[in-house]
């Protein structure tokens, strides 16, 4: 794809979370996601997975993400796409995140 943004949005369900066996929590979470290629061309996913904190809940709490993503309504050469695969990653607790997708796209 070359290299080009990732912006994504999750929301958790804290009202359904359960502990995470370290003083905090983990809860479902779902939301979308758009790759953007170098040539503008857009690959859209639905995410859906489980967000734990890691350790107990306090201030700056990293948080890790596992789950799958699904791609739907592609722009340019991935319009016709389809595909998925897993999702892992998390954020630092501060805004800073990373996560890696690993599965199939066929266009």
């Amino acid at each position: 794809m070359g290299t080009g943004p990732y912006v994504s949005t999750l929301t958790v369900d804290w009202a359904a979370a359960t502990s995470n066996g370290a003083g905090g929590y983990c809860a479902p979470a779902s939301g979308t996601g758009t790759i953007t290629a170098a040539n503008g061309d857009t690959l859209n996913q639905s995410d859906t997975g489980t967000v734990c904190e890691v350790g107990a809940t306090g201030s700056n709490v990293p948080h890790t993400f596992t789950g799958t993503y699904t791609n739907t309504g592609d722009t340019g050469r991935f319009a016709t796409s389809s595909g998925g695969g897993s999702v892992t990653g998390g954020d630092d607790g501060y805004g800073n995140s990373n996560y890696q997708e690993t599965g199939t796209i066929s266009y």
